[in-house]
């Protein structure tokens, strides 16, 4: 049985969310400069759709 992929990164490493702890979501977003990461909007949709595959995750396991 696949078990789902609980993390994302993006292409650039630059933004990476997980779930901790089957509890919670977790999200770091810096560039490798330390400045704050500048999305495009295809960019933001991509991790808009990543964030909800892991908060349904997070929902199965809470049942």
């Amino acid at each position: 049985m696949n078990q789902p992929v609980k993390r994302y990164t993006s292409t650039d490493g630059c933004i990476d969310a997980w779930i901790e702890q089957e509890s919670s979501i977790h999200l770091k977003s810096v560039s490798k400069f330390g400045d704050p990461v500048e999305l495009t909007a295809g960019e933001v949709w991509i991790l808009a759709e990543n964030l909800n595959k892991l908060a349904e995750i997070l929902d199965k396991m809470d049942k």
